[in-house]
Parts: C-alpha cells; structure tokens; sequence
C-alpha cells in the first residue's frame, strides 16, 4: 500500500439522481440536466486513493504557476481542471 493512501476494493456503485421536484442545495440545475440524469450502475476496479486531499502547498510544488494569492498553504487545493488533476497524479 502506498504510504496515507487506502484501497477502495472493486465494486458497484450508482452514479446520478432521480429526477424530482426538488432538488438538494448542492445538485445544481445545470448538473441536474447534463449528467445526473438517468441514475445508471456503474462497476469499478480496485484502486488507491489518498486519506488526506492534496493541499495547495502540495500542488504548488507541482504547478508553480498555480499560485492563487486567496489560498492559504494547509487549504485543500480546489479550482483545477480534470486535466490537471490527471497530470498530478501518477
């Protein structure tokens, strides 16, 4: 096992919600519309990841260019794209 990291063992889970007339506060009616909907099963493979989130002095290390002056360094890094995460993460 990698060193803070923990295994999620392989299994099923389901993605999405059902539509109804009130949404909760974090589901967004954008979201609601574009990828929650139909809720779907999905099967996934065992895999790692970090007990802790990455922090912005993590990142920082990793992307010098990402200094946000609003963040403070034991924040939990937020705001980068899918892409970014990938590259991040070996």
């Amino acid at each position: 096992t990698p060193p803070d990291m923990v295994l999620i063992p392989a299994g099923e889970f389901v993605l999405g919600a059902k539509p109804v007339d009130s949404s909760p506060e974090f589901l967004t009616d954008r979201t609601a519309s574009s990828n929650a909907q139909p809720m779907q099963t999905h099967k996934t493979g065992a895999f790692y990841i970090d007990i802790y989130e990455v922090t912005y002095d993590q990142f920082l290390r990793f992307k010098p260019q990402s200094k946000n002056e609003e963040s403070k360094p034991g924040e939990p890094r937020r705001g980068i794209t899918w892409h970014e995460a990938d590259a991040y993460c070996p």
